[in-house]
């Protein structure tokens, strides 16, 4: 397919997806000798960098902290910046209708938004606990502990049925007790920790190396009572300003072993995702572009079967679990296997406006760096899919120093990405690391299942 001189494309959302997806286009198609009009159309003109939410969930950063002005880096790259919602997908007119009333007509669509929070997929958990899933509700979570501190009690912390992003709940944990412990709140068990997962450390993708044996030993060290194979059934109200949950604990054969009911004054929850609101239009389930929780189906070049110029990226696109489970567990993604999905799709969009054959996929690696207060943990496996042919899970405190850093570092990316990422590939040619391969120059097994098989299982 052999495009206009200038298409238009256009991407929604601005997170990590979004942005690197609109950065990749802009360089990639000069070095290509192409040229193409790109819009970035996103609620906000900040960007966020998630990772550093559970430490605006304590206090320890501002939601300021943690963000950078996509305004002038944009411009500087030629970049259009539409600050607004996508109200409406229209695949068949090739078009979106933004919440502003404007209609942005497209030549490619990259889907980029990031997930929704699935709050009523448990009752009452939005009611009863918070979350530090994205900046609004760290702040909210912090507002909270501030006023938990003056009258303390039990703390719970759970991942529930269907979560994706277990990582996050862990680091919410190990933070949160360190945070409590500054308050002179280190009681004997005074918090519980419950996940869907079967065992600990799982993350969905059977565990990585040691991990169930790290958190474990962790949590032991630090009073922490948990609850593996646990599904959250229902929050409420309990007496004299408490909380309950209930929680039903399975064996390994699906049977209710026990059930808890769990009073707290501070809770914390990663819940399951869902698409944004645009991406639930039954019309779009209909056509074959999102799956009934508005994912977005994608194939191996990150491009949907159905509307072939309509590309995913990031946790918005639909995946198989990787492990079976008695409770649901979602499959993670990571801030570089995104990075790499978008890297694939800007190269491929730049195959077609050359007439070229789509060939790029993206690697299917999770590389997570976890903070736990004193010390933190750094977790790689690749391919995300078992058998892992990577699989490495370490602790200490100089992991700290490296979360730390690397945040730094990706805020500065952000507003200088030409240069760094220019670094980056350099280093990754040297080294022998690519986050995205060419299907002309490898052969089938080296294609992660992911890739493979698209879809929401």
């Amino acid at each position: 397919m052999v495009c206009p001189k200038k298409p238009h494309i256009v991407i929604l959302g601005a997170g990590v997806g979004g942005v690197s997806a609109a950065y990749e286009l802009r360089k990639r198609t000069e070095e290509n000798g192409v040229a193409c009009h790109i819009t970035v159309i996103s609620p906000s003109s900040k960007f966020h960098f998630i990772p550093s939410n559970p430490y605006v969930g304590t206090g320890q950063k501002t939601r300021k902290d943690i963000e950078v002005d996509l305004r002038k880096p944009f411009a500087r790259e030629n970049i259009r910046l539409l600050v607004t919602s996508a109200e409406e997908i229209q695949p068949e007119r090739n078009r979106i209708r933004t919440a502003a009333g404007d209609v942005v007509p497209y030549d490619y669509l990259i889907i980029a938004t990031g997930p929704a929070h699935d709050w009523e997929a448990v009752p009452g958990m939005e009611d009863y606990t918070h979350s530090i899933c994205s900046p609004p509700e760290a702040e909210k979570a912090y507002v909270a502990l501030q006023k938990f501190y003056k009258k303390p009690g039990p703390v719970v912390v759970g991942i529930a049925p269907g979560a994706s992003c277990a990582g996050p709940g862990y680091e919410q944990l190990f933070i949160l007790e360190e945070a409590l412990r500054r308050q002179g709140l280190a009681e004997e068990k005074l918090i519980t920790f419950f996940t869907a997962e079967p065992d600990l450390g799982n993350f969905g993708i059977g565990g990585i190396s040691n991990s169930r044996a790290a958190f474990e030993q962790e949590m032991a060290k630090r009073n922490i009572r948990w609850i593996s194979n646990a599904e959250a059934t229902a929050f409420e109200q309990g007496p004299d300003g408490t909380c309950l949950v209930r929680l039903s604990e399975f064996d390994q054969d699906g049977n209710v072993f026990q059930k808890h009911v769990l009073p707290y004054r501070y809770g914390i929850m990663v819940p399951r995702f869902k698409g944004v609101k645009p991406l639930l239009d039954q019309r779009l389930v209909a056509n074959g572009l999102v799956n009934k929780e508005g994912f977005v189906f994608v194939d191996e070049h990150q491009a949907n079967p159905v509307f072939s110029n309509i590309f995913g990226t990031g946790i918005c696109t639909a995946k198989p679990r990787a492990v079976s489970s008695v409770i649901p567990v979602g499959v993670p993604t990571t801030g570089r296997h995104i990075e790499s999905m978008s890297e694939a799709a800007a190269e491929n969009i730049i195959s077609d406006m050359k007439g070229e054959e789509r060939r790029h996929v993206a690697t299917g690696n999770v590389c997570c760096l976890m903070g736990a207060g004193r010390t933190a943990f750094a977790a790689v496996a690749g391919p995300v899919y078992p058998p892992h042919k990577v699989a490495q899970f370490r602790s200490g405190p100089e992991i700290c120093m490296a979360k730390e850093g690397f945040a730094q570092y990706y805020e500065q990316k952000v507003r200088n990405w030409r240069a760094l990422s220019t670094v980056e590939e350099k280093l990754g040619n040297w080294v022998g690391f690519h986050t995205i391969s060419d299907q002309s120059q490898c052969h089938e097994g080296h294609i992660s299942r992911r890739l493979r098989t698209p879809g929401l299982v």
